[in-house]
């Protein structure tokens, strides 16, 4: 007895022949609307060819003090520490929700006004509390971060079996 093929490799193979040809489509009009027929004027938006070719410029050049990858590297260590603090204070603060009752009537209601304002929202009040600085720009990530560490800590102890603990 012959086995057929899985039918998903087909339908993964037409979704990944419809991106890449959705994807050289959108090249091939943006090289011609920048390029080839100058649609676009170069202000607006420059061609693929300039783009990449300022991309290998600022691995290389420095700008603003580093390059490209210095500042990569800068925006990751202040997304690390405002995350790493979010952990370290969000799974203790949700497993506190999910085990203590007394300690959830007591914070929830703040921390439910607390969590709807948008991150970007306490970027004027981070700045006033720590200047310009990275931990500002930490506070802002912590601030993002730390409603959905508390609220996935909260529900995954609540939600594990009684007999797995």
């Amino acid at each position: 007895m012959r086995y057929k093929r899985a039918p998903y490799r087909s339908e993964n193979l037409r979704a990944t022949l419809y991106g890449v040809v959705s994807l050289s489509l959108l090249l091939f009009l943006w090289i011609a609307a920048t390029s080839l027929f100058g649609w676009i004027g170069t202000r607006v938006l420059p061609s693929p060819f300039v783009v990449v070719s300022r991309f290998a410029d600022l691995m290389v050049d420095p700008f603003g003090g580093s390059t490209l990858l210095g500042h990569i590297s800068g925006s990751l260590e202040r997304w690390s520490l405002g995350v790493a603090a979010a952990v370290v204070l969000g799974i203790p603060i949700g497993v506190s929700f999910a085990w203590m009752s007394w300690f959830r009537a007591i914070v929830n209601p703040v921390f439910e006004v607390l969590r709807y304002i948008p991150p970007f929202a306490w970027v004027p009040i981070a700045i006033l509390w720590f200047g310009v600085s990275t931990m500002t720009q930490a506070s802002v990530v912590f601030i993002a971060a730390f409603p959905a560490i508390v609220i996935n800590s909260q529900l995954g102890v609540q939600q594990v079996d009684g007999i797995l603990i």
